[in-house]
């Protein structure tokens, strides 16, 4: 009996205690002779050695000595706790400097606005100091965890180390990091914990889109295509969840405002297990949004409006405490905060119907039917640079990455360079005429602002003159060179929706800054105008800086290549792969975070489906091996949506219990189908918008129970088709009922 219970209470003991000893290393390895040594002057008159190192980039600590690091992202495990880091260097030499190292500066913003610089001098406390710098070799920078998978370390790793007194470096060649840490019992009870919920009153969706009670009618065609790829989508009004009594705020940041709110709300969803994706429907003026906050402020100190961050960051990491020192000032990067996503958060800045209608139509024709069937234009990339970004050859290295899948590509670029005083071209009108020739991938690197984005400037960094692509052809923009044909609004690419990322600044805010509040920014033109532009655009709502920038985009760039090219997780990819707080505020997702960017040409399911006594019989390519098929029964009321996995090279897949179903097949990669929706025996209630290719009603119009098809009094179907549309013999539509029919003008 005693050993008994020495057993028990170890045990006891043993669950309530970490499990030790897990460790990951991985090794680096840096060559000295691809270390360049080069004399720079300061702006205060003094000539420095500044070292440069092939896919390095600098700190952002200004004033300390500018030594390459190479940032390193290490999974481990979601219950990971205590982790440490050990590191091992091994041949190592040492060198002496002619002069001293150059202070780390402010890198060049990609903005119009405010583009002066302060030169920072040496921090006399380190420069004058016999201790090495940095202190250890290599350090964690992040550590991010999403409700996806496992935790995320980003380790910023020095090949170089500096001994200021000495005014000399030691370099290694070969460095060995060891992430070590203990699986944690408490960290998977949280993950459990986290996953429970409430019944607040409101529902969840899988795909949530939140918007105001004024536009929530607005998106109901939206919500019917997602619910046909077999999404359970569905819209959630601000005004339920600001008056809901179990929504108080941001219990978790102590933030109890408006966003707080959503926040809560959304920590709810997740929790439940129910939601993954977010569309914000609004900007500023429709719903709450948050700021973040690119420093680490002291008290009484001035928030420059740069450096204070419309982000949904906020909305799609659930995990972090915002406000840990309970002041004004969200967000802060000494916060240790968590850039891994819960949920995927995308948003449009509509502010009125007409918005949403012609975004839908955007998102319809690039999943559809890009090009109308001319597809060839989804292999084509379009990349501009001027000024510092072409001279450090950002988008050169952008277009380089992405050749693979885009291999047709073309660079405008300054000439004859991207210092020249004069520039010869290219002109904004240049530009929006070659996208016009139509391009799957648009990648603008220019100085940016609300309004605009440059594609030449007069020497380096003298913004005057600023030729630029506008957000609209408005000759009355004071501030920008006018020059005819130059605005979003002058494309000619309805059919032909595009994909674009931007490194400039400040291009798609949330709110309004500066002097731009009169004219749409350039992210609502490029996703809101009726008949141009396309349905992501991924941008900054303030700063963009041009090396760490390009960096973020060819991490997002990675996960396109390698991955299901889902923008929303492409997006988290860059975040939790590369250590920038600033960008991961302000790089954001305008648009649907849902929507898969064309990678390839469309592979065409060519499916065919029939009837049997067994159920609904799905046949499709044969050469496609990973596809979804949506299931949307849309008789009853309460719709019921399902989406099941099918690989078609193994042959046919049966559906039960699938008849009056709108069956649909997508993939990455494939042009989604839609197959022939046949309604038979079955009673209509409800309030359905319907995107079908062929519909046919009525008592005989398939194998199975014959029956007829009432649309019951109160039901309100509307069926957008490109196909036909066929009441036979047996169709009653009672009194009251609501039967309309809408010729679709895209052809899918």
């Amino acid at each position: 009996m005693k050993n008994s219970y020495l057993l028990i209470m170890c045990i006891f003991l043993l669950i309530g205690q970490s499990a030790r000893g897990e460790s990951v290393t991985k090794k680096i390895h840096f060559s000295h002779s691809e270390l360049r040594i080069e004399p720079i002057k300061g702006e205060d008159g003094e000539v420095y050695i500044r070292m440069y190192y092939p896919n390095t980039e600098y700190g952002d600590e200004f004033g300390h000595p500018a030594l390459p690091i190479r940032y390193v992202t290490i999974s481990l495990p979601y219950a990971a706790d205590e982790i440490s880091l050990k590191v091992q260097k091994t041949n190592t030499s040492s060198h002496t400097l002619s002069r001293r190292l150059f202070p780390t500066q402010e890198q060049e913003r990609t903005s119009l606005e405010e583009r002066e610089r302060i030169f920072k001098p040496c921090e006399k406390n380190i420069y004058n100091s016999s201790l090495n710098y940095p202190s250890d070799q290599a350090r964690i920078t992040e550590i991010s965890c999403s409700g996806h998978g496992g935790r995320h370390v980003v380790v910023a790793v020095y090949p170089a180390v500096y001994f200021p007194s000495e005014n000399r470096y030691d370099f290694s060649e070969d460095i060995s990091i060891t992430l070590s840490y203990n699986i944690s019992p408490l960290r998977v009870q949280s993950q459990v914990n986290n996953r429970q919920t409430r019944d607040i009153g409101i529902p969840f969706y899988e795909y949530c889109v939140i918007t105001s009670q004024a536009l929530k009618d607005a998106f109901t065609r939206l919500i019917a295509w997602k619910r046909e790829k077999g999404l359970n989508a569905g819209v959630v009004c601000k005004e339920d969840i600001l008056s809901n009594a179990y929504i108080v705020g941001d219990t978790v940041s102590s933030i109890y405002d408006d966003a707080g709110k959503i926040r809560q709300y959304l920590q709810y969803a997740y929790a439940s297990g129910v939601t993954k994706y977010v569309l914000f429907g609004g900007n500023f003026e429709v719903l709450p949004i948050r700021y973040g906050t690119s420093y680490n402020h002291k008290p009484d100190s001035i928030v420059k409006v740069d450096n204070n961050i419309p982000t949904d960051l906020y909305f799609s990491d659930l995990n972090s405490n915002w406000n840990k020192d309970n002041d004004s000032h969200y967000g802060e990067p000494h916060f240790a905060m968590d850039y891994g996503a819960e949920l995927y958060v995308g948003r449009i800045l509509c502010t009125n119907s007409e918005d949403i209608r012609n975004y839908t139509d955007k998102l319809l024709r690039y999943e559809l039917n890009p090009g109308n069937g001319d597809f060839s234009y989804l292999k084509k990339a379009l990349y501009t640079q001027e000024d510092e970004i072409q001279g450090n050859h950002e988008q050169d290295s952008v277009a380089a990455q992405l050749h693979c899948i885009f291999p047709i590509d073309t660079i405008f670029s300054e000439q004859p360079s991207y210092y020249a005083s004069n520039p010869s071209s290219p002109y904004g009108s240049d530009v929006i005429a070659e996208m016009n020739q139509h391009y799957g991938y648009i990648s603008w690197g220019g100085h940016g602002a609300p309004t605009s984005i440059t594609v030449k400037t007069g020497g380096i960094n003298n913004i005057d003159p600023k030729f630029a692509i506008t957000s609209i052809q408005a000759d009355t923009i004071p501030w920008i060179t006018h020059e005819p044909a130059n605005g979003l609004d002058n494309l000619t690419n309805k059919d032909y929706p595009m994909f674009a990322y931007s490194i400039s600044c400040t291009i798609t805010p949330f709110d309004t800054i500066y002097r731009h509040a009169s004219y749409p920014n350039i992210g609502q033109s490029f996703t809101l105008g009726k008949n141009y532009g396309g349905p992501i655009l991924v941008g900054n709502t303030r700063n963009g800086y041009g090396i760490t920038s390009k960096n973020l985009q060819k991490k997002f760039n990675t996960y396109l290549i390698n991955n299901d090219p889902i923008v929303g997780f492409a997006q988290n990819y860059a975040k939790t792969n590369y250590f920038s707080h600033y960008l991961h505020l302000s790089s954001n997702i305008i648009g649907c975070p849902n929507v898969r960017v064309w990678t390839d040409i469309p592979n065409l399911f060519s499916a065919t489906s029939s009837y049997t006594t067994s159920g609904y019989v799905i046949t499709a390519n044969g050469s496609i091996t990973d596809s979804e098929i949506g299931i949307r029964d849309i008789v009853n009321s309460n719709e019921t949506i399902n989406s099941i996995s099918f690989n078609p090279s193994q042959g046919a897949t049966t559906l039960t219990n699938a008849e009056n179903c709108l069956i649909t097949l997508t993939g990455k990669n494939c042009l989604p189908q839609i197959l022939p929706l046949t309604i038979q025996n079955a009673t209509l209630e409800g309030a359905h918008h319907i995107i079908a290719k062929n519909v046919t009603c009525g008592r005989n119009v398939r194998i199975g129970a014959q029956g007829d098809v009432v649309f019951e009094m109160g039901s309100n179907y509307t069926f957008e088709t490109k196909g036909i549309f066929m009441l036979n013999e047996g169709v009653i539509v009672k009194k009251g009922a609501q039967l309309q029919v809408i010729p679709s003008e895209i052809n899918y």
